[in-house]
């Protein structure tokens, strides 16, 4: 049996050939994300609880100010004064008013198949170039960002097939909108929601993103599109054409094939059509 993209990237980050949903390991991670909505908590117990704290690789480690820039109080002016001084004490890049950090992080560091922990739960946009990205908090944050490693349930996947094209007038929100509103805002808990078919292909890389940054908001631990996006697509973003990812002629056991059908019924909405595949694990 195979694996889907979400287990390669894991199987990658734990140095094992072979995963499977349910499975724990402990993993290496790629790049890791702060923002100024909890840094300056991170900060703290790095400096208050940790015996003998060190920055395991600072070259993966990047912290935006987004949220809340300029500062609007003096109690966010001291949490940004903390976060900046941190930065600057072990030689962390630091942005500033210079964007939203998942469109920092998309344009500068985000790769294919890379494992990333944000301390945002929108980490999920990520998947729109390929890499698994999830959001965690303060706690979990500071020991990937002093060991470089954490450790990850390895989740189930559920893809979604897309056909079609989006009508004028209708976006990316609207689609993932609707599928959360079908399969509930639990539908996906800890799960991977995977998004393939002509629709998907048919998108750019900015769809991709809103597709990819919502799924949160369907409970999951990530989400990613199948495929490169057309090469007329975003030229801002750098494109990675062949992303690994599971085969077309996936086989899927007879009781998985007839589970939860009834969840995502195949239908058109406004010109794109969705249909739900339960869990998948074959390649």
């Amino acid at each position: 049996m195979g694996m889907t993209l979400g287990e390669k990237i894991i199987a990658r980050a734990a140095g094992v050939d072979f995963v499977k949903p349910n499975d724990i390991h402990t993993v290496t991670l790629d790049r890791m994300m702060s923002n100024d909505g909890t840094t300056h908590l991170t900060v703290d117990m790095y400096h208050n609880k940790l015996k003998n704290p060190k920055i395991a690789d600072k070259d993966k480690v990047v912290f935006i100010m987004d949220h809340n820039v300029p500062a609007e109080n003096p109690k966010t002016a001291e949490a940004h004064k903390k976060m900046r001084d941190f930065a600057i004490e072990n030689d962390i890049k630091l942005y500033e008013g210079q964007g939203v950090c998942h469109q920092i992080m998309m344009e500068d560091y985000v790769c294919p198949g890379e494992l990333i922990f944000g301390a945002d739960s929108h980490t999920t946009s990520y998947g729109a170039l390929g890499a698994f990205g999830t959001g965690v908090g303060c706690t979990d944050f500071l020991y990937a960002m002093t060991t470089g490693t954490s450790w990850v349930m390895v989740p189930e996947t559920i893809r979604f097939n897309l056909h079609g094209k989006l009508r004028e007038g209708v976006y990316p929100r609207d689609l993932i909108l609707t599928i959360i509103g079908d399969i509930g805002a639990n539908g996906a808990n800890y799960k991977i929601m995977e998004f393939a078919g002509d629709g998907a292909h048919n998108l750019s890389v900015d769809d991709r993103m809103v597709l990819c940054n919502l799924t949160v908001e369907a409970g999951v631990k990530a989400g990613y599109c199948r495929s490169a996006p057309p090469l007329n697509a975003s030229p801002s973003i750098p494109v990675t054409i062949g992303l690994p990812c599971s085969s077309e002629n996936e086989e899927v056991p007879h009781g998985e094939k007839n589970q939860g059908q009834g969840l995502l019924r195949p239908r058109s909405v406004n010109g794109l059509r969705r249909t739900r595949s339960p869990v998948h694990r074959s390649f």
